[in-house]
């Protein structure tokens, strides 16, 4: 059975906590653009609330950011030294 007991579309409903919980997305601006009044410059990640963040989106200034993998660089051991005399032929 469906129940839209908290849809905020019928009066009196109210909006959740969980359902306003993710209220903005981090993207990645790949086109400059203006918001509150300041330039968001090509390159920078910036948290923009649903609604702008999904203009941005379809208008192709920005793609959704998702932080690279956390990648632990490998123990590698020094290598020993070769020297070579003159003169010695191999």
């Amino acid at each position: 059975m469906l129940s839209a007991k908290g849809s905020p579309l019928i009066a009196g409903g109210t909006v959740s906590n969980e359902t306003m919980a993710d209220t903005s997305k981090r993207v990645k601006v790949l086109r400059a653009f203006y918001h509150l009044g300041k330039v968001q410059a090509v390159g920078s990640i910036v948290d923009l609330p649903n609604a702008v963040a999904a203009e941005v989106l379809e208008m192709n200034k920005a793609v959704l950011y998702t932080a690279p993998p956390k990648v632990e660089a490998e123990k590698v051991e020094p290598v020993e030294k070769v020297q070579h005399v003159k003169g010695s032929k191999k």
